[in-house]
């Protein structure tokens, strides 16, 4: 079984949601610099389908 391949722009994480998620650390007392990442998971999975490589491929064909 080959992995699933996804292509997210970092234009993404503009919009953060339950897969493409933003921590920014900017509480008193808080001194970890801001980060960004993907939270997989079955429970989100329908939410990163619409960055699968394959649709994006098929939408840049003209």
């Amino acid at each position: 079984m080959l992995p699933e391949v996804y292509i997210i722009p970092a234009t993404a994480w503009n919009e953060p949601n339950s897969v493409l998620v933003d921590r920014n650390y900017d509480k008193p007392g808080q001194n970890s610099k801001p980060e960004w990442g993907i939270n997989y998971s079955k429970k989100n999975v329908n939410v990163i389908e619409k960055y699968k490589a394959e649709k994006y491929f098929n939408d840049m064909q003209v």
